[in-house]
């Protein structure tokens, strides 16, 4: 078992200190004081509540901070704070002067270098110069605009194996980066304190990651889309392979080019020049499609619904399928869909898998959609009834399926359910924080309710069998159910 150091980074001014330090994850021994962001806090009133390392920075806009103080002002401020902090942040290119390396002890420096995204060779040369210089530790972050320019960072860690050394990526293409470098040998994995698209809680690197105390690697998985930073797959697939004693991790990577995506990690060596295996990778929308360009061989019902949300690599290539079916298969099994009407919302990969299956049962499927265009074209390719979604009336049917983002952000819907009938059912894809419009009043009507957190539970046990070839387990999604409000 190996132990990193979980730092939160403090970056708000804080009104309650102590309230504050006991919301951090229980996993959390160290605190990054950004003093730039949250202005002075005494170290003995942080000390009072806890007992962790201590680490303090104060960047100017030079190294990406805000200190509006003059240079002189800022080293003397740095100088004060090694008499309380366990670690002062130095930059590279602005603290490594004589005067300044007097007056903060080895042992209490924390040397870093941040920047736009460096090739191999110039990243080589920051760090060369920082290791020139004893500390007790050196950081790297150079930011990611990309999924390639994360590797960047990962792969001197990988070949440095120096128990000194903290390397990742900032940015939200480079969120990914941080937990897999504790995998890698970074001795320290910062956080933050609430998550946001750029980083990862430490609550969240505790229960997602297993972090900071974790087991050697060999595997990888993964989400990719344009905005996974917050995506609940991680900590089901990670509690799936630690109880399995399974040697793997399961990313997620914002990606913001399918494309890019492809050639910086899909056709290349990237992870396996880290000495990891990417074996599959689960895929959300808008890159459903896309994905399928990527396949040497697909599943049936992938190819009918035109989207793939899985991509295995085999021996062969990558094999494509999609779990969207389960999303319907699973929470309507006790459902009698043979001769029912169902109004499928959405012509995307989900809206188009859900519409397969629900034929395959027998359904009577009539597709609803906003573009009219794309509605009716992929109603022709179905082989279904088209119907605008502004004329749509739920009248008459005993399923409507919402395969659309529709009230993520909780607008409500183009249509009232006071018309559906009373045994209408209602299942949504959405997966929101609070219940949407359309389930609000799904539930008011009383009528039968299928959430995006009941699909989502169905399609990571099918994704996790496709991509693994096991089980999951049947403890964590229960385990799961019962704590989604950690998500929220």
């Amino acid at each position: 078992m190996v132990a990193t150091h979980l730092i939160a980074s403090l970056k708000k001014p804080l009104v309650k200190v102590e309230k504050t330090l006991a919301n951090l994850s229980i996993a959390t021994n160290g605190l990054r004081v950004r003093a730039d962001l949250c202005h002075e806090l005494d170290p003995t009133v942080l000390r009072k509540s806890f007992s962790g390392l201590l680490v303090y920075a104060l960047r100017d806009k030079s190294c990406g901070g805000s200190f509006q103080g003059t240079p002189e002002q800022r080293r003397r401020k740095l100088v004060e704070a090694a008499a309380v902090f366990d670690l002062i942040e130095l930059d590279e290119a602005l603290d490594l002067t004589p005067e300044m390396l007097d007056k903060i002890p080895t042992e209490k420096r924390l040397l870093a270098w941040r920047g736009e995204a460096q090739n191999p060779t110039q990243l080589r040369l920051h760090i060369r110069r920082m290791l020139a210089v004893p500390a007790r530790y050196y950081l790297v972050a150079p930011e990611a605009r990309r999924i390639s320019e994360g590797m960047v960072p990962l792969r001197l860690l990988h070949d440095l194996k120096r128990s000194d050394v903290i390397a990742y990526a900032s940015g939200a293409s480079g969120t990914w980066t941080r937990p897999l470098s504790a995998y890698l040998g970074s001795p320290i994995v910062f956080g933050s304190l609430e998550d946001t698209p750029d980083e990862i809680s430490t609550a969240r690197l505790t229960r997602d990651f297993d972090l900071p105390n974790h087991k050697p690697i060999s595997e990888l998985f993964g989400v990719v889309g344009p905005d996974v930073s917050r995506s609940p797959s991680p900590r089901l697939h990670n509690a799936g392979y630690r109880a399995l004693s399974r040697d793997a991790l399961y990313l997620p990577f914002n990606a913001t080019s399918f494309p890019e995506f492809r050639v910086d990690c899909l056709s290349t060596s990237a992870f396996s020049d880290l000495g990891l295996k990417l074996s599959g990778l689960t895929v959300v929308a808008p890159y459903k499609e896309q994905a399928l360009a990527v396949a040497t061989s697909l599943e049936e019902i992938a190819a009918i619904s035109g989207g793939a949300n899985i991509l295995v690599r085999t021996e062969q290539g990558w094999y494509a399928g999609t779990s969207d079916p389960s999303g319907i298969r699973v929470p309507t099994k006790n459902m009698q869909l043979s001769g029912a009407r169902a109004a499928v919302l959405g012509c995307g990969g989900a809206g188009r898998a859900a519409i397969a299956i629900l034929k395959q049962a027998g359904a009577r499927v009539t597709l609803v959609n906003h573009n009219q265009g794309r509605g009716r074209l992929a109603a022709t390719l179905l082989s279904v009834g088209f119907m605008p979604l502004k004329r749509f009336s739920p009248k008459g049917f005993s399923l409507i399926v919402n395969a659309t983002p529709m009230g993520a952000q909780g607008e409500s819907p183009p249509f009232s359910l006071r018309q559906a009938d009373p045994n209408t059912a209602l299942l949504e894809y959405v997966l929101s924080e609070k219940s949407t419009p359309l389930i609000s009043d799904a539930r008011e009507q009383g009528m039968q309710v299928i959430d995006g957190w009941d699909v989502l539970c169905a399609q990571t046990s099918h994704q996790f069998q496709l991509l693994t070839g096991q089980e999951l387990p049947p403890t964590i999604i229960p385990e799961f159910l019962d704590k989604r409000s950690m998500f929220q």
